[in-house]
This record gives C-alpha cells, sequence and structure tokens, in this order.
C-alpha cells in the first residue's frame, strides 16, 4: 500500500499527515504485508483493521487433501442427476481456487471412484483411470442404467475402458442387478488380483468373474438375491459374506459345501420360502465370529456347525414359536461364547400360551447360556421376561446379562 500522497494545498497536507499511522502500526503493517495480509482501514491513533484470511488457506496440503476427499465423497447419491456425486463435487471444488484445484488434480486418491455411468462419459472415465495412477480404484455401476435402451452393449462399452486397469479393482458395487448377465461374462477373461470387495444389490448368478483363481484377494462377498449356486465357490480368504435367496431353487448341499472357510469371521444367511433340508458332516469355522442363518429348517446347519469363536447370533426366524422351540432344544449348550444375542421374530401363529412363551425363551437360553446383552423385538419381551409377575423367567437363565436393546419394527 503506497504512503505517498500529492497534496494540492496545505489543508490537503495536513489532513494526509494527520491520517498516516505512527511508526509502530507502520512497522506491523510491513510485516503483515510480508506475510501476505491485506490491511482493510486505519484512522488517527489507531491500530490498522487487518482481514486475515481463511484458516483453509494455510492449511498443510495433506490436511486440505483429507478434507477435500471427504467433501467428494461424503452423501454420495446413487442418483446420477441429482448433482450430489463425486464427479460434480470435484468440478466445484477445483473451481474455488487454484489451490484447491492444483490439489485435486495431482492427488491420485481423489480420483479412485470411478463410476460408470450413461450420464459421464467415457474420456472421464480415462481421466479417473489416468489420474489414480497406481492407486486401486473402486468401480460403482449406477442404476441409471435401468432406464438405458440397449444397456449391455453400452455398459461393455464403459467396461472396456475400465477393465484397462482390472488388476487395480479394489471394490465393485452394483446396487440393482439389471439383466447383467451376459455384461458380466465378458470379466471373466480377466483376473482381478487386488478386488476385496463385492456387492449387488439385486438378482445375479454367481459371476465367474469372482471365482478364487480370478479373484484370489476377495474379502467382502454381499449378493441380495443369488439365483442359483452351480458355479457358487467362495474365495478363501473371504470373512464377510453375505448370500439371500428368494423363491429360487438351487443345491442347498452345494451351498452349504462352499460355505466353509477358515478366514470367514461374518455369515449372513438368508433364504427365503425354502427348507434347506441336507445332511452335512461338519461346517467348521474357526475365526467366525458373528452368525445370521435366516432360513426356514436351520436345525442342520447349526446342529452340524462348530464355530469357537462366535460371539455373536442373529436370528429372525419367520415360522411358529413350537418350531423354533424345538430347533433350539436340541442345541444346549451348542454356543456358549456367544455373549450378543438378536432375537426378532415374527411368528405365524400370532396367538400362543403363556407356556410356549416359556418354553422357547429357556430352550433360547440353554443354547446361549453366557448372553450379555440382548436385542429382542418389543412382542418378544414376553419370551424372555415372562408377563407382569410372572416368576423364573428365561432371563434369569443369564447371570450375566448387562446390556438390553428393544427393537420396533412394523
Amino acid at each position: 500500500m503506497s504512503q505517498f500522497v500529492v497534496c494540492t494545498d496545505k489543508a490537503d497536507r495536513a489532513r494526509t499527515i494527520a491520517s498516516q499511522p505512527p511508526p509502530s502500526h507502520r512497522r506491523l503493517l510491513t510485516e503483515q504485508a510480508q506475510e501476505g495480509i491485506t490491511p482493510i482501514r486505519y484512522g488517527c491513533g489507531e491500530p490498522p483493521i487487518v482481514a486475515f484470511p481463511p484458516p483453509i488457506t494455510h492449511l498443510p496440503l495433506e490436511l486440505l487433501t483429507q478434507i477435500l476427499d471427504l467433501a467428494i465423497h461424503d452423501d454420495m447419491c446413487d442418483k446420477c442427476n441429482c448433482g450430489n456425486t463425486p464427479n460434480n463435487q470435484k468440478r466445484r471444488f477445483a473451481s474455488v481456487s487454484r489451490r484447491w484445484r492444483d490439489t485435486i488434480l495431482s492427488s491420485p486418491h481423489l480420483w479412485t471412484s470411478i463410476r460408470l455411468c450413461p450420464d459421464e462419459s467415457l474420456s472421464w472415465v480415462k481421466v479417473h483411470i489416468q489420474r489414480s495412477r497406481a492407486c486401486r480404484v473402486d468401480i460403482y455401476i449406477c442404476t441409471c442404467w435401468c432406464w438405458v435402451s440397449r444397456v449391455e452393449d453400452k455398459l461393455c462399452t464403459f467396461l472396456d475402458v475400465a477393465v484397462s486397469c482390472a488388476e487395480r479393482w479394489h471394490s465393485v458395487t452394483i446396487p440393482m442387478a439389471f439383466n447383467l448377465a451376459s455384461t458380466l461374462r465378458g470379466l471373466e477373461h480377466y483376473t482381478f488380483p487386488s478386488l476385496t470387495r463385492f456387492v449387488c444389490g439385486g438378482d445375479l448368478v454367481y459371476p465367474a468373474f469372482l471365482l478364487p483363481e480370478k479373484a484370489p484377494a476377495l474379502e467382502y462377498l454381499a449378493i441380495e438375491r443369488l439365483k442359483s449356486t452351480q458355479e457358487l465357490s467362495i474365495p478363501p480368504k473371504v470373512f464377510t459374506l453375505i448370500l439371500k435367496t428368494n423363491r429360487f431353487i438351487f443345491d442347498g448341499h452345494l451351498l452349504y459345501v462352499s460355505l466353509r472357510s477358515d478366514e470367514m469371521t461374518t455369515l449372513v444367511l438368508i433364504v427365503h420360502d425354502r427348507e434347506l433340508d441336507v445332511e452335512l458332516s461338519s461346517l467348521y469355522f474357526p475365526r467366525l465370529t458373528s452368525l445370521q442363518p435366516q432360513v426356514n429348517n436351520p436345525t442342520e446347519i447349526l446342529h452340524h456347525m462348530v464355530a469357537p469363536k462366535l460371539t455373536r447370533f442373529t436370528y429372525s426366524p419367520s415360522f411358529s414359536y413350537e418350531a423354533v422351540t424345538t430347533v433350539f432344544s436340541l442345541l444346549e449348550g451348542k454356543f456358549p461364547n456367544v455373549t450378543d444375542l438378536v432375537f426378532t421374530h415374527y411368528p405365524m401363529a400370532p396367538r400362543t400360551s403363556c407356556c410356549e412363551y416359556q418354553r422357547m425363551g429357556r430352550a433360547i437360553a440353554a443354547a446361549f447360556p453366557g448372553v450379555r446383552s440382548l436385542t429382542p423385538h418389543v412382542r418378544d419381551i414376553p419370551v424372555f421376561f415372562g408377563f407382569d409377575g410372572e416368576a423364573d423367567v428365561a432371563a434369569d437363565l443369564w447371570d450375566q446379562l448387562q446390556d438390553l436393546t428393544l427393537e420396533w419394527l412394523v
């Protein structure tokens, strides 16, 4: 800021001299100018009012990159036209300042989320592959393809570009499967050594590119509606497996054989409208800690299961209390290490006698004697705590019970 002013008369000169800051303030202005701080105004005998830049402009590059990463990928919406996609977020933040733009363009991990969306161009996918450099990438197939004509041909074009970095695929997410059988079949010719997560939210035949020899590092596998188990082969390193089926005919014995794993820690098996009555010798899960077997006939799988580290059991049967009592009466002391029990029951017969409530609660307490945290549905409170004034209830058998959480599901 220039301190030299041309004066036309003595009055102007006097006013100019009076408005000049004292020497101490001048030194302060000089130091602030060297630090890039711009003064707004000052008055005679008063310290200058200084406009300090926002603190975010002085953040270290690493911290700014982390903030941008969280902002870009936070609340990611599946609707591509909502404007809240990572690609749109990157465009917005890059327009804030040159520093933000340079930070976004030079940070590979901000380009690791590749959305295969009909509203985006192939060049934008190529930009992500290039700017992500050697980082592992996450593939997200948008649900907008449901409304695209000739979806298979167009999606294959996007996948052909994305598989150019198949060795760097870290995860694949398909919120809704929409006739992707032939499209995903084209991936069986590739190997995905870095793929650790696969999630599909719709009907799907088990894809061949998830076989152990194609995806040896797969750790998390979730398929919302598995149509068939004919080609099911779980990679050996999968530690979280979520399989749901609905009214499809498949080989239950093959399903159970495929579930055997030494690394699995979480197993969710939901089979609706079909009983899995198969003969098994043993299901050994040395590291399994969480189990949710929601099937109409869980007797076989629970009776032959050996899981010494199982600590959490979630059960939501859809049949009568009498059948549930029969299942758990055969499992007395079977799971002594289970400390967290979630039981949300929807009986087919709404009218149940008090004696049946009591027998069922005692059968469950005998099968899981070490429960410390109980989460029942509010309608199942009589199963474990009886009715008003009732003594000798099932919950009394759990001398280590500490937490009680009630679920209220419609």
